[in-house]
């Protein structure tokens, strides 16, 4: 019996396990490993490339949601585990929210950096398409942290 093996199979390095990116203490702690993980980034990108990735998205989310992290701090949330749940969020699901946040941020990132980076035979149309839908997931993740409209109509 023949066995198949994917090239670039998400094979994580031991590395990875122990980094962590120092954040506001008001959000959380990023692991390099987590998003790895969760995004199915595998070892064609190397550490110090997604570490990059995840640092500079962590700073654009956190700039988006400044106005935000002020008014709740203000309202006496400490961290964002704190900050009161809407009506119907579990435990944790702003987190959540935050890190999808970063992790699509930082994967619109990768995408684009990493031309060939895909499962498919995909051209550079559909890379973009790709890294763009990220940039929306990452959108929809704040609004629905903030608990803002997810659609922005303007007027040209």
């Amino acid at each position: 019996m023949t066995s198949f093996v994917a090239p670039n199979s998400p094979a994580l390095h031991q590395e990875d396990a122990a980094i962590t990116i120092d954040n506001h203490a008001f959000f959380v702690v990023l692991s390099l490993a987590d998003f790895r993980k969760k995004m199915r980034v595998d070892s064609a990108v190397q550490e110090d490339r997604a570490e990059q990735a995840l640092y500079m998205a962590m700073l654009s989310v956190n700039k988006s949601l400044n106005e935000w992290r002020l008014e709740k701090q203000s309202q006496g949330a400490q961290t964002i585990a704190n900050v009161e749940l809407s009506n119907g969020q579990p435990s944790g699901a702003l987190q959540r929210l935050y890190l999808h946040a970063v992790y699509s941020t930082a994967m619109s990132t990768v995408t684009e950096d990493y031309k060939n980076y895909s499962s498919t035979n995909s051209d550079d149309q559909a890379q973009n398409e790709t890294a763009d839908i990220y940039r929306r997931n990452a959108a929809w993740a704040i609004s629905d942290l903030t608990g803002t409209s997810r659609s922005i109509i303007e007027l040209i």
